[in-house]
Formats: C-alpha cells, structure tokens, sequence
C-alpha cells in the first residue's frame, strides 16, 4: 500500500468480449492520479528491488553452498538448507 494514495479500488470500466470495437478503456479517475499511481508503483519496486538485492548478497554464501548442492543433488530438502543457512551464519 502506499502512503501517498493509501487504501483504495480503482477500477476500469468493463467492455463487453463479443463486440471489439476498438474503443478506448474509460478510467474512473484523472491523469493525474494515473501518473501518481505509477510513480508509486515504480518507487515501490524500486524499493523491493533494492532490499532483494541487499538479502541476495548478504546471503551469497549460502546461495553458493546450495548452487553447488542442487548441481549434485537436483534437490534439497527443508533440513539440509536450515543446515546451510545455519553454517554460513556461523561462519559470518
């Protein structure tokens, strides 16, 4: 959710599928607000991106030890990733 538009339904209207007439979609809300929506949509993936970004490289060594156990394995259970992740936090 953002803090900028908070909580709300902002729908567009439906067209009917068995007639195509090439009309434009009507929104119930202004450009204005459009472009406010997609600049928090994009802040907002900006941010998660960053943050996954941010987990991704302080958890490459455990990345790593389980890239290298998938290509023994093809698969690791739920126990033998815990003991990787538990390892590398010791070792950091």
């Amino acid at each position: 959710m953002s803090h900028k538009i908070g909580q709300v339904y902002l729908a567009t209207s439906k067209k009917t599928s068995y007639v195509n007439l090439n009309l434009k979609e009507t929104v119930g809300y202004s450009e204005a607000t459009a472009e406010l929506i997609d600049g928090e949509v994009r802040e907002i993936l900006h941010t998660q991106y960053e943050k996954a970004l941010t987990i991704l490289k302080d958890k490459r060594s455990v990345l790593k030890k389980s890239a290298k156990l998938l290509l023994e394995k093809e698969k690791i259970e739920g126990e033998e990733l815990k003991e990787i992740m538990d390892e590398t936090s010791v070792a950091s």
